[in-house]
């Protein structure tokens, strides 16, 4: 059985306007992140849509200047998250699975 590798938000700020894009509880954005790309099967785009969409969310409680600095660092993630090649999740894959090149 695999376990997930959590690294936090990976090259990227773990926070954004005072938002937490991970926790202990790993339930951020960038914890769901890391359990999808690491779930044997799942698709890598819809790793990333999911992503962007818990990034977004997670700005929502955010009010005045820090909004849009968290979105601001929101979209600059899920930019880079899209980025080629696929390095993190074809390795995640491989660990979980077991299976991909």
């Amino acid at each position: 059985n695999w376990v997930v590798q959590y690294d936090g938000c990976t090259f990227s700020p773990d926070t954004g306007g005072g938002v937490a894009f991970t926790n202990p509880q790993r339930t951020g954005p960038c914890d769901v992140h890391d359990r999808c790309y690491q779930t044997c099967g799942l698709d890598r785009n819809a790793c990333d849509q999911e992503f962007c969409q818990n990034l977004r969310y997670a700005c929502q409680d955010v009010f005045g200047p820090d909004r849009n600095h968290c979105m601001a660092v929101a979209d600059s993630m899920c930019s880079g998250v899209n980025l080629p090649p696929p390095i993190f999740f074809n390795e995640g894959q491989r660990k979980a699975c077991n299976c991909c090149p």
